[in-house]
């Protein structure tokens, strides 16, 4: 990442109560390439449906938040408006929050 980028993304750690991590293609590629029991159609499936890379990254987000919970955030959201409070307001319950960018 260009090192702008990178100190921008940080600002997620910031939030406290929450663990942070920047996956990259391989971590992304490593994770969705390991067994899921739960989804034993998913290997197959993704190499004969999913035609482009956000595909592929759509499901990265739904197996990352079945496998942790949590907020997932696209690269280009960052927490810098008070919109990013409601965070705060996660309970244990909630199973998950996604934060998606605008692709242009």
């Amino acid at each position: 990442l260009p090192r702008e980028m990178f100190e921008e993304t940080q600002q997620w750690r910031n939030i406290s109560g929450f663990e942070y991590y920047l996956h990259t293609n391989v971590s992304l590629h490593a994770f969705i390439d390991q067994d899921w029991p739960e989804f034993a159609h998913l290997p197959p499936s993704i190499t004969r449906c999913i035609s482009n890379y956000r595909g592929y990254v759509a499901i990265w987000k739904a197996l990352v938040l079945w496998e942790f919970g949590g907020a997932v955030a696209d690269f280009n959201v960052l927490p810098v408006t008070d919109a990013f409070a409601s965070l705060l307001l996660i309970e244990p319950k909630d199973e998950a929050i996604v934060f998606a960018g605008d692709d242009e």
